[in-house]
C-alpha cells in the first residue's frame, strides 16, 4: 500500500485512481464533500490506508497511513 500510494499519479482523475485501486485488488471509498477518499485492502481490515485529497475531482496528494 505504501509504494502504491507513494507512486501515485499527482492530476489522477478519481476515476482513474479507483481504476488502479482495483488492479491492485484495493478498495476506495467514496469521494466526500471535502473532497477526500482513502484507498485500503480489504484483507488488511483498514489497517494500511492510502489518504487521498483531490480538488475538482483530481488527485492533489496522496499520503500513507499507518492506521495501528
Amino acid at each position: 500500500m505504501e509504494s502504491f500510494c507513494r507512486t501515485l499519479p499527482t492530476g489522477s482523475s478519481f476515476a482513474k485512481v479507483v481504476s488502479l485501486a482495483s488492479q491492485n485488488g484495493y478498495r476506495v471509498s467514496h469521494l466526500s464533500k471535502e473532497q477526500r477518499a482513502f484507498v485500503h485492502e480489504p484483507r488488511s481490515m483498514g489497517r494500511f490506508i492510502c489518504s487521498l485529497q483531490f480538488r475538482e475531482e483530481h488527485l492533489v496528494s496522496a499520503k500513507y497511513v499507518l492506521n495501528d
